[in-house]
């Protein structure tokens, strides 16, 4: 990254900021190909360890201020997820130009967040037709097995695209009038990873209204029926409940509603007992 004097501090303003073009942008190895990835690199800044609902790239926090308080511009515009003040879109990397990042005494234009200020500007054309194609490439057949495992999962991960740019040609001009441009991205992702993960569900007696047994195989502690519930004859200002008889819910005091639930949203266990009772092997799967 280029943190020459020159490039960092600007005579005709206060602001310091860092900018990172778009050979550092392409060339340095991302897993994953998010631009945020780069701002670790910026004096001051640190990876934030849990990110609010990241799906991709890095949350970082610059200079001690919150990470809720950057502020993302794309091409000078709003680009600001607006309930956990992270980016809204991320654009390709390859169609990235450069973004800089001001760290701190940022303009009164970048006033909606008092920690760092990302612009990122993408790519405008280009006077001849240019093009690219990308791809990158994880996959188990590069791995080596993990020594406690019997065998290595199925594992595919594939990110590709193109970029095309070049001049818009508009009716009546001449080819060297040419004054409006375009440019065109386009990029994939595709993953898919197989998985062994234990997990505790109810059930199908649980589900059925039989919580006789906790999840340790004992007698579990008594449920009260709340229609029961009535004043304590014996202690004026107590009210007192009876308990389900060995714990079991009838069927028809069971909600309807949770029973759907219950059968579309909760797999049935594969494994006895009542505890790590479900092994999921679903690949996992994401475009």
């Amino acid at each position: 990254i280029d943190v020459s004097p020159e490039r960092v501090l600007q005579s005709e303003t206060s602001t310091a900021a860092t900018v990172i073009d778009n050979q550092q942008v392409v060339e340095l190895p991302l897993n994953g190909r998010s631009f945020t990835e780069l701002t670790v690199l910026v004096p001051g800044a640190v990876p934030n360890p849990n990110p609010t609902l990241l799906t991709s790239g890095t949350n970082v926090s610059v200079s001690g201020t919150r990470s809720e308080n950057n502020n993302f511009t794309l091409d000078g515009v709003n680009n600001n997820e607006t309930f956990f003040k992270q980016f809204a879109v991320q654009p390709s990397l390859d169609a990235i130009q450069e973004f800089a990042i001001q760290t701190n005494v940022a303009s009164a234009e970048y006033g909606s967040g008092a920690g760092s200020q990302i612009n990122v500007i993408t790519k405008s054309g280009s006077e001849s037709l240019h093009g690219s194609l990308f791809e990158f490439v994880r996959n188990d057949l590069f791995d080596a097995r993990d020594a406690f495992a019997n065998a290595k999962p199925n594992f595919r991960q594939n990110q590709f695209g193109a970029t095309i740019s070049g001049p818009l040609a508009v009716p009546h001009t001449k080819p060297d009038q040419h004054n409006t441009f375009f440019m065109v991205n386009y990029e994939g992702f595709r993953f898919r990873r197989d998985s062994s993960i234990y997990s505790t569900v109810p059930t199908a007696a649980m589900l059925a209204g039989d919580l006789s047994l906790d999840v340790t195989g004992k007698p579990a502690a008594p449920i009260f029926d709340p229609l029961t519930l009535r004043p304590d004859p014996a202690q004026p200002g107590a009210w007192i409940r009876d308990p389900f008889p060995q714990n079991i819910i009838p069927r028809n005091r069971i909600d309807p509603i949770a029973s759907i639930y219950a059968q579309r949203f909760l797999p049935e266990a594969n494994l006895p007992g009542l505890t790590a009772n479900l092994v999921n092997n679903k690949p996992g799967k994401h475009h």
